[in-house]
């Protein structure tokens, strides 16, 4: 059976493992960004109408608001989070987002 190699030639196939500490971490990280995001879209419109006592327009426009907030901070916690050492890029992942 003929072994595969990789771009660089290497034979070693245990150096390009899919499961890596950065691959979990980078996962991990991605996962609570998006959970907590999906769980504020959610009820945010809902704590705006009930304990609020805001109308469906504030609700609306709150909604509006924080999905441009959200677009136009991904744009610079992308170029910070690269300024960082990979060690630390997880964990600036998760408070900046």
């Amino acid at each position: 059976m003929a072994r595969r190699h990789d771009i660089k030639g290497d034979t070693n196939m245990d150096s390009n493992r899919l499961w890596s500490p950065a691959f979990t971490n980078y996962g991990i990280s991605s996962g609570i960004l998006y959970m907590t995001q999906y769980v504020l879209v959610a009820a945010l419109p809902i704590v705006i109408t009930s304990e609020l006592s805001g109308s469906d327009l504030d609700a609306g426009l709150a909604m509006t608001y924080f999905q441009i907030g959200t677009i136009l901070c991904r744009i610079f916690a992308g170029r910070l989070i690269d300024g960082f050492r990979t060690c630390y890029r997880s964990i600036c992942f998760i408070v900046i987002r």
